[in-house]
């Protein structure tokens, strides 16, 4: 399945969690399938690190918090999305 695709539909549905703090929090539970990474996030190595703990499928996504804002339909920016 397209990831775009998949981050719509989690937005949806209220299963996307967005933000570095919650994401971090998740992460280190072993929780989430799929991880998108602006790429001007601020705390990308910690992120990466868990995730691959984890074993939770990450994506870096070419452009910044702006545009992945954007893409998940919020008026924010959004370094880190976390979908459930």
């Amino acid at each position: 399945m397209d990831w775009k695709k998949e981050l719509r539909n989690a937005v949806k549905e209220k299963k996307a969690v967005l933000g570095i703090d919650k994401t971090v929090k998740l992460l280190k539970k072993g929780q989430g399938k799929l991880l998108i990474l602006a790429s001007n996030c601020p705390k990308t190595e910690e992120i990466k690190y868990y995730s691959e703990l984890t074993n939770i499928q990450t994506i870096e996504f070419e452009g910044d918090s702006i545009e992945l804002g954007a893409l998940a339909k919020k008026p924010f920016r959004v370094s880190v999305i976390l979908i459930e």
